[in-house]
């Protein structure tokens, strides 16, 4: 038995890292007992994809499996691009548990990946990158989100935050490269919606920094590359984002509910603890 080409060695060790942060669905079964509190929700929405283009609609932006059979706007209030290439292998015969672990597998083997390129391009060094992709892939708080939550939305948006983060380097630090944040915040916007609110108060964060930062240079026309990057990014997304704005306006009761960021974040001191302590309390 030999090693693989050289040239090889890295794609397949990435995709490895993801097959091995699969292995928690290697069985004939999903989830058992009470883990994957949104597991049925995203279950729906990728078979609802595949009943709507059975039916002949494209886009799809009725759910017709929720609210018992009488559809939702799910597809509407939140974005399921990445999703349609795995419903269509309905098609095929493909049961909606294995496109489930597919889409699964694919998130998890891409995250590994972006994280690899993401820190390679930012710190110039191959085995931090590498260190980078292991910890990400294997990061409690995102296996947590896949195989606990069940938060798919989430998990799919983390796949392209560190090309976030390479793509708001290259516009204030590095050789202008716009079109990666603008990609990157694609990917996204058309993953959760939640997780752009996340993104955009960092980029405020690394904003302030860079604008207070005496190694900034091309100032205006690296502003530029940020204000190309976001006209692209609205530009690229208005399928999904002028829908959205449109019944935001309406009173679906989806910005009426309660406030309850206590029961959902840790507080300061719970971030220097163990995670045996976090979840003690």
């Amino acid at each position: 038995w030999k090693l693989p080409p050289e040239k090889y060695r890295l794609p397949l060790g990435l995709t490895l890292l993801g097959i091995l942060a699969t292995i928690p669905l290697f069985s004939d079964f999903i989830f058992s007992g009470n883990l994957g509190d949104d597991i049925y929700f995203h279950l729906t929405r990728l078979e609802g994809i595949y009943r709507g283009l059975a039916s002949g609609d494209f886009p799809v932006r009725i759910t017709p499996e929720q609210m018992s059979g009488y559809g939702g706007l799910t597809a509407i209030m939140y974005p399921q691009a990445f999703l349609y290439p795995i419903a269509m292998l309905r098609f095929l015969g493909v049961s909606l548990m294995l496109c489930y672990k597919i889409l699964v597998l694919s998130v998890n083997v891409a995250t590994a990946f972006s994280g690899y390129y993401a820190a390679k391009n930012i710190c110039k060094s191959g085995r931090a990158a590498l260190w980078m992709s292991v910890f990400y892939t294997f990061s409690v708080y995102r296996l947590g989100n896949l195989y606990v939550r069940g938060a798919l939305g989430e998990a799919l948006a983390m796949v392209f935050l560190p090309l976030v983060i390479w793509g708001v380097y290259e516009v204030l630090w590095g050789e202008r490269r716009w079109i990666i944040l603008a990609l990157a915040m694609t990917g996204v916007l058309e993953s959760h919606v939640l997780s752009v609110e996340m993104c955009a108060l960092f980029m405020l964060l690394e904003l302030g920094f860079w604008l207070f930062s005496s190694k900034k240079d091309s100032f205006w026309p690296r502003v530029a590359d940020g204000m190309k990057a976001v006209a692209l990014t609205l530009c690229l997304n208005a399928s999904f984002l002028v829908p959205f704005l449109y019944f935001c306006g309406e009173d679906l009761q989806c910005f009426h509910l309660p406030a309850q960021v206590s029961d959902h974040a840790a507080y300061f001191s719970q971030m220097f603890s163990s995670l045996r302590d976090i979840w003690l309390e």
